[in-house]
């Protein structure tokens, strides 16, 4: 199998994103109350915190996570340290990582029809599973963990910003939840997918596995 090529870290990503993600949708689409329970009490709790000035910060959060935001970023990843540096399979992936991903949110968003919290902070249209925020966010993370981090000198700098881009996305995560336009299933689904669809992508290269010069690509 295919599968098999994969490294152990894009097989974990691979089964237990999809594996997390499956659960969640099956329980969105159930209505089960174990997750309208946990979401609730989540969002309950995080309604006791809510203030002016919090309720701002979590609008520049969101604004600054928004998919249009976050996939321009992207873009310019895959232009100026993929692209440009004459990394030709790796951006083939990257392409094809960001255009699947985020079409599969959006018709994810339409087959679930979920609607979103009634009590939201700021306007908000559409469907709320998976979350598109999230969903961005986390697809503009692994293109950076991938093609920014290997220039970031290796010790403690490498470390600090791993740390600030998974902080990041818990922010942008977070500020969904807060702004009460997301449940937090709809953010937990959208990591689970991101990562799953990350590992899922690299099986469409196979065929160019067989080219020596980018095996490290796929065993990295």
């Amino acid at each position: 199998m295919m599968v098999k090529q994969l490294n152990k870290l894009d097989k974990t990503a691979l089964f237990a994103g999809f594996g997390i993600f499956l659960i969640l949708a099956i329980s969105v689409l159930a209505q089960s109350s174990w997750l309208i329970y946990s979401d609730n009490s989540v969002m309950n709790v995080i309604s006791l915190y809510q203030d002016k000035m919090d309720i701002q910060i979590a609008k520049w959060i969101s604004f600054f996570g928004s998919p249009t935001v976050a996939t321009v970023l992207s873009i310019l990843i895959i232009l100026f340290a993929i692209w440009y540096q004459q990394k030709y399979v790796e951006a083939i992936w990257s392409v094809a990582f960001l255009a699947t991903t985020s079409l599969v949110g959006v018709l994810l968003k339409l087959l679930f029809a979920r609607p979103r919290p009634l009590d939201k902070l700021v306007p908000a249209s559409g469907f709320s599973f998976p979350s598109g925020h999230v969903l961005a966010t986390m697809i503009l993370i692994i293109l950076f963990w991938h093609f920014m981090l290997p220039y970031v000198k290796k010790g403690f700098w490498q470390r600090t910003a791993e740390f600030l881009l998974i902080f990041w996305v818990l922010l942008v995560a977070l500020s969904r939840v807060y702004l009460h336009v997301h449940f937090p299933s709809d953010t937990i689904a959208s990591v689970c997918l991101a990562l799953g669809m990350a590992a899922f992508t690299k099986l469409g290269l196979e065929p160019i596995r067989s080219e020596r010069n980018y095996k490290h690509f796929f065993r990295s």
